[in-house]
């Protein structure tokens, strides 16, 4: 697999899992930290823990406020499945 060096990427979340770290719960953070080089994650739209689909991930803090302000001008917006 090797490591994920983008700003941002999004990946498959499937249901039962969060998006940050939450322990007990397995979460997509905890999966992805072995492959970040110790990068922050950050996750702009956060579904619920049952919600499945594809989720944005940013690595710094300028692209998760980029995202921000997409969201906040409606360019992009989050629809999720349970």
């Amino acid at each position: 697999f090797g490591s994920l060096r983008d700003r941002w990427f999004a990946v498959v979340k499937p249901p039962g899992f969060v998006a940050p770290l939450s322990p007990p719960h397995p979460s997509v953070e905890a999966t992805l930290r072995p492959f970040c080089e110790g990068r922050e994650l950050s996750f702009p739209m956060r579904p619920e823990k049952d919600a499945e689909g594809l989720l944005i991930v940013t690595t710094d803090d300028a692209m998760r406020r980029c995202f921000d302000d997409l969201m906040r001008q409606r360019l992009i917006g989050a629809t999720y499945r349970v």
